[in-house]
C-alpha cells in the first residue's frame, strides 16, 4: 500500500484538522506502508510534519511525547536538551529541531512545534505534578487542543489527566525524585506521577469502540493505517459519562 504527503493532508482534513489546531499525536508511522520518497526515517518525518504544518499553518500547534519515565530508572536523571525520548523516531526528530522546545519534565515531557506562545505567552513552565493543574495536559484541555493519532485508538496520555481530575480509585499519587539539569547545574528534583496501581491494566477498547460508533472520534484511511481525531474536550466528556456508568471503563483488572 502506498501513499504520499498529499494523501495524508487529506486524510488530515477529513477528520475535522483546521489552521491553527492544537494537536496531540502519538504516531506508528511505519504501519501505513509504503511512503513516496521511501522508508527512511528523515524522509518519514519530513512528509508527515509537512503535512501536518500545511493543515494547521504557522498558528498551529504539534505537541508529541518525549517520555522518559527518567525518575523511575536507576540513574534518575533528566537533561531536557540530551536526556533521549523513549516514543520513538517522530518524536526525537522533533525535540531536536532548533524551532520547538521541551518541557523540563523528567517524566512525561512533550516536544512543542509551531506557534507556541500561543499556549506559553511567556516561557515555557509546567506542575511539578505529571497530571495535574499547569501540567501540559491541563493547558491543552483549556486550550480544547485535539488528539491526532496515527494507527492509534481514541486513548491518549491526556486521559490519565482526566483520570486524575476524577480522582479515579485504580490510580494514586506517588512522588518521585531524581536530579534535572538547569542553567548548567543539577539539581535536586520531586515530581508527582498519579500511578496505576499495578492489579490494573489500562484498556482503551470500550472507550474506543463508542466514541467510533458514535462519531465523536473521526477517522480516515490513509495507507493501510487510519489517521483519528477527537477533541480533548470530547474526550473529557465522553470519559465523564461512561465513567459514571462503569467505573472499570479504562481499565481491566489482571
Amino acid at each position: 500500500m502506498h501513499y504520499n504527503q498529499q494523501d495524508i493532508e487529506q486524510s488530515l482534513i477529513n477528520i475535522g484538522i483546521k489552521k491553527g489546531d492544537i494537536l496531540f499525536s502519538h504516531m506508528n508511522l511505519g504501519f501505513f506502508g509504503i511512503a513516496e520518497g521511501g522508508m527512511t526515517e528523515e524522509n518519514l518525518f519530513n512528509i508527515f510534519y509537512n503535512a501536518i504544518f500545511n493543515v494547521i499553518g504557522k498558528e498551529g500547534i504539534l505537541i508529541v511525547p518525549t517520555f522518559t519515565y527518567s525518575f523511575t530508572s536507576e540513574e534518575k536523571y533528566f537533561d531536557e536538551q540530551t536526556s533521549a525520548s523513549k516514543m520513538g523516531f517522530f518524536a526525537e526528530r522533533l525535540r531536536k529541531l532548533s524551532s520547538s522546545v521541551r518541557t523540563k519534565e523528567p517524566m512525561f515531557s512533550v516536544a512543542i512545534a509551531g506557534n507556541i506562545k500561543k499556549i506559553f505567552p511567556n516561557k515555557v513552565v509546567v506542575s511539578e505534578e505529571c497530571f495535574g493543574k499547569n501540567s501540559i495536559w491541563d493547558i491543552m484541555h483549556k486550550n480544547n487542543a485535539k488528539i491526532c493519532n496515527f494507527n492509534f485508538d481514541a486513548g491518549s496520555t491526556y486521559i490519565h489527566y482526566v483520570e486524575k481530575t476524577h480522582n479515579v480509585d485504580y490510580r494514586f499519587d506517588k512522588v518521585f525524585s531524581g536530579k534535572i539539569k538547569e542553567n548548567s547545574k543539577n539539581i535536586d528534583k520531586t515530581v508527582t506521577f498519579f500511578c496505576r496501581k499495578l492489579e490494573y491494566f489500562p484498556d482503551f477498547t470500550k472507550f474506543d469502540k463508542y466514541v467510533k460508533e458514535n462519531n465523536i472520534a473521526k477517522t480516515h484511511k490513509l495507507g493501510r493505517g487510519i489517521v483519528l481525531s477527537i477533541s480533548c474536550g470530547d474526550t473529557y466528556n465522553t470519559f465523564t459519562k461512561l465513567y459514571k456508568k462503569d467505573k472499570n471503563i479504562m481499565i481491566e483488572k489482571r
